[in-house]
């Protein structure tokens, strides 16, 4: 057996296989990763020269200098997002800080911004932007060369101040945070109490990270420092995507629609029509390999710039999990209804796409899924500039209704009908649910997804579960009104087949045919 031919000699060697290669892939893909990791971490990776090692490491000071004047733009005009509450005093400076290095898939909004900002995340690193154009910047050495030649170019260009401060190995960078908030300080003004916008969810390892909070938190205790939640304002930022980042999730969205199109589609189709026993994990694997190894898809997309978003997963036989944390189990596939997510990476650009397969299916499940395919042209509709973000949840809400399918309202296993999507695989501020107030913007990208689970079956003289799922997931770029196909605002970045046709296999019918 071969990770190549899912559908014969099935069984341990082939489960061994599929992990073995999926493996491998991960292996051989996270190699250029690792090495950039290492130099940014400041150590030397092994096998290569220090010169070697620095080549093709750099930090664009254009696209610094843009983005850093972004935030500074976007903390004037949208500064609600950077105060204390609603109402409450603005932020004095805003704090990014990252802790160690690791090779967990991580989404953390500070991770989103370091890459966003230098194209790399810099592990064990403080930002502190200042309201007079001022950004301190503490970093080990390697990372602060790196900073450190685009000071003249961000300053020049684009009038904002980076000031690197280099820690010495060994040390937690303390003298440095001090040193730090007391310009935070006085930048505030005599007699006043700073206050420092952060990241209170980010929860990061090590020495560096911890020793950052502690130096801010006793500040704080001492009546210097406020903290004020910057969750927001970071978050607007990131949700509007540039034509390159726009790129980035096209590629993404191209690749998970291919991983679909040419071998998840396949491989369950010689699964159904050979009867064979393929575990759902050994096909997620089987899966993951390809998204890893692009050209496997025939896909011309650099190994080193792709990722899984997540471990691909399948569903079948009555167990059904539609949340985003959802893994795959086990079990053998069954042929009924099969349910499949995956995501692709590119440059770190998250996309999400996922299909239901029905083996035999049922006149109710066909008026079922119609209403489904309605419904998320509906949300998808709705995701037009200045609409607000509860608009779609509501037009899915009342186009499965209008099918006459008001049962399944009751039946969508999230509170939302997707959300945001970039940097981070969920932003989740902009989550498309009913009561999200913000208002949808061209160039932010939306995973646009109507998952329903515990359907009831009301045929039991199927192959059918007595509870079933159905969920069609897609990845979307809001266009200018009217730019979009047909006239809409939207454009559907993940090009896979979801028609009945596309989705449905009859056995029981050739099985009569044969009997007749």
């Amino acid at each position: 057996a071969t990770t190549e031919s899912v559908g014969r000699g099935v069984g341990l060697e082939l489960t061994i296989s599929a992990a073995l290669g999926c493996k491998q892939r991960r292996r051989e893909g996270e190699r250029e990763r690792e090495r950039e990791r290492e130099v940014l971490a400041g150590a030397e990776p092994v096998g290569f020269r220090s010169s070697s090692a620095m080549s093709g490491v750099f930090i664009d000071a254009g696209v610094l200098g843009k983005r850093l004047e972004q935030i500074y733009r976007s903390w004037t005009d949208k500064a609600e997002g950077f105060k204390a509450g609603e109402g409450g005093a603005a932020a004095d400076a805003l704090a990014i800080a990252t802790g160690k290095s690791t090779e967990d898939l991580r989404y953390m909004k500070s991770i989103a911004l370091d890459i966003w900002l230098f194209a790399y995340e810099l592990p064990e690193t403080l930002l502190v932007l200042r309201k007079d154009r001022k950004v301190h910047v503490v970093t080990g050495k390697t990372k602060a060369k790196l900073v450190g030649a685009t000071v003249a170019d961000v300053k020049e260009k684009h009038g904002v101040e980076v000031i690197v401060h280099v820690r010495a190995k060994g040390t937690t960078g303390e003298e440095h945070f001090e040193e730090v908030l007391d310009a935070v300080a006085k930048s505030a003004g005599p007699d006043k109490v700073a206050n420092l916008g952060w990241l209170p969810k980010d929860k990061h390892e090590g020495a560096f990270f911890e020793a950052w909070n502690q130096s801010v938190d006793k500040r704080a205790a001492g009546g210097k420092i406020a903290k004020c939640d910057a969750s927001m304002g970071f978050a607007a930022i990131l949700a509007v995507k540039s034509s390159d980042e726009q790129t980035n999730s096209k590629k993404a969205a191209f690749l998970s629609a291919q991983a679909m199109v040419k071998y998840v589609i396949p491989q369950l189709e010689t699964i159904i029509d050979e009867e064979k026993n393929v575990k759902h994990s050994t096909l997620s694997s089987l899966v993951e390999d390809r998204i890893l190894e692009p050209s496997k898809l025939e896909v011309r997309l650099k190994r080193d710039k792709v990722n899984a978003c997540y471990a691909p997963i399948v569903q079948s036989g009555g167990k059904y999990d539609l949340k985003i944390t959802a893994q795959s189990n086990d079990d053998v596939i069954k042929y009924d209804t099969i349910v499949v997510s995956l995501g692709a990476r590119y440059a770190s650009y998250c996309s999400n796409l996922g299909r239901t397969i029905i083996v035999d299916p049922t006149k109710e499940q066909e008026k079922q899924y119609a209403a489904v395919l309605k419904a998320q042209e509906a949300a998808m509709a709705a995701l037009a500039p200045g609409n607000k973000m509860s608009e779609p949840f509501k037009a899915a809400v009342k186009s499965l209704q209008d099918s006459g399918q008001s049962a399944l309202v009751s039946k969508f296993a999230n509170k939302y009908v997707g959300f945001g999507m970039g940097l981070e695989f969920k932003e989740s501020s902009s989550n498309l649910s009913e009561k999200n107030e913000r208002l949808v913007e061209e160039g932010m990208v939306f995973c646009v997804s109507i998952s329903l689970a515990g359907i009831e079956n009301g045929d039991k003289s199927t192959g059918q579960p007595s509870a079933y799922a159905m969920q069609v997931t897609d990845t979307v770029l809001v266009r200018a009104k009217g730019a979009g196909a047909g006239g809409s605002s939207h454009e559907v970045l993940t090009d896979a087949p979801k028609q009945w046709k596309d989705v449905t296999y009859v056995l029981n019918e050739e099985e009569e045919e044969e009997e007749e």
